[in-house]
C-alpha cells in the first residue's frame, strides 16, 4: 500500500506515502518563488503577504499573445524537487533512446503536487482571451516557448474556476503549443469542481508510472474549504478527476520521463498562492 495520513512539514496531508530516500520541496522554504533553482515562476512577479496567520504569495500575471491576436493574462509556477531548473534543459519527449528526464536524473517524476490558490481580477478580453480561464496543472515538462516546441513534453489535468463540472479535461502537450485530447475526457470522481473565483481552495494533482511501465495515472484532489481559522489546513482533500495516459496522435511516446511540475492559471490579473509543495511519492501497485 502507498496511502498514508501522515501530515507533512505545512501540515498538509499526505495522501500518498513518500518515497525513499524522500525528495521534495516546499514553498514556505523559499525566500523568493520568481527565480529559484528549484521553484520559479515565468517572469511574473510576485509578493509575499500575509492575512491574519495565513502567509502567501501574490502572483502578478503577465501578458500572453494567441493566434487570434487576442491578449490574454498567464501565471506560471514551476517546481522540480530533483535536480532543479537553474540550468538549460537537457532532453525533448523525442530525443531517442527515449528520454528519462528532461532537466536531470533526479528529475522529479512520481509525485504529490499541493498548490493553494485563490484567482481575482477575472480579465475581459476578446476572442481567446476572453474564453481561455484555464487552472492547470502541467507535469513531467520542460520549457514552454515557441511554436512547435518538443521542449514542452508534458501532459496536463485542467479545470475551469467557478464553471463547474463540464470544465474537467486533459491535454498532452509534448510540442508547444499543440495540444491533442482524445476526446474521452477525464474520469470524473467523488468530488465537484465547485470553485469560486476569489475564494481560495487547495488542489493536488497525483502523477504515476503504472506498474505495467506502459501508462502513467495522473489524479486531480480539491479542497473547497481549505483552512481553519489559524491558518493551518483544514485537509478536506476529495478526488475530483483522473486520467490515464498512454500515447495519443503523433505524440507517440508514453510519458514515463521525469521533469518539470507546473501550476498555470490564465485569464486572472491576479492569483495568491499559500502552502504549495512537491514531493516524490511511492507509486500505487494496483
Amino acid at each position: 500500500m502507498s496511502h498514508t495520513n501522515n501530515l507533512d512539514k505545512d501540515g498538509v496531508r499526505q495522501i500518498f506515502t513518500s518515497s525513499t530516500p524522500a525528495k521534495s520541496i516546499f514553498m514556505s522554504d523559499m525566500d523568493n518563488i520568481t527565480d529559484g533553482k528549484f521553484i520559479t515562476t515565468d517572469q511574473n512577479d510576485a509578493e509575499s503577504k500575509t492575512e491574519g496567520p495565513l502567509k502567501f504569495w501574490r502572483v502578478k500575471a503577465k501578458d500572453v499573445h494567441y493566434g487570434d491576436n487576442s491578449v490574454g493574462k498567464t501565471i506560471r509556477l514551476n517546481l522540480n524537487a530533483g535536480g532543479g531548473l537553474d540550468k538549460k534543459q537537457k532532453h525533448t519527449w523525442k530525443d531517442k533512446p527515449g528520454p528519462k528526464f528532461i532537466w536531470t536524473p533526479q528529475d522529479s517524476k512520481n509525485t504529490e503536487f499541493t498548490y493553494y490558490i485563490r484567482a481575482y481580477n477575472k480579465i475581459n478580453g476578446h476572442g481567446t482571451a476572453s474564453n481561455h480561464v484555464v487552472c492547470s496543472t502541467k507535469f513531467r515538462g520542460g520549457i514552454h516557448t515557441d511554436n512547435h516546441d518538443p521542449r514542452a513534453s508534458c501532459c496536463e489535468l485542467t479545470l475551469r474556476i467557478g464553471e463547474g463540472n463540464d470544465t474537467l479535461d486533459y491535454h498532452f502537450e509534448y510540442d508547444h503549443p499543440d495540444y491533442l485530447n482524445d476526446g474521452n475526457g477525464t474520469h470524473k470522481l467523488e468530488a465537484n469542481n465547485d470553485t469560486q473565483i476569489n475564494k481560495w481552495f487547495g488542489r493536488k494533482t497525483v502523477v504515476w508510472t503504472n506498474a505495467d511501465g506502459k501508462s502513467v495515472t495522473a489524479r486531480d484532489y480539491i479542497d473547497l474549504d481549505p483552512f481553519h481559522q489559524n491558518g493551518k489546513p483544514k485537509n478536506n482533500w476529495k478526488p475530483l478527476q483522473e486520467k490515464i495516459f498512454t500515447t495519443q496522435g503523433k505524440y507517440n511516446e508514453i510519458i514515463l520521463w521525469g521533469g518539470m511540475f507546473t501550476s498555470r492559471i490564465d485569464g486572472f490579473n491576479t492569483v495568491d498562492y499559500a502552502i504549495s509543495s512537491l514531493r516524490e511519492i511511492t507509486p500505487p501497485t494496483s
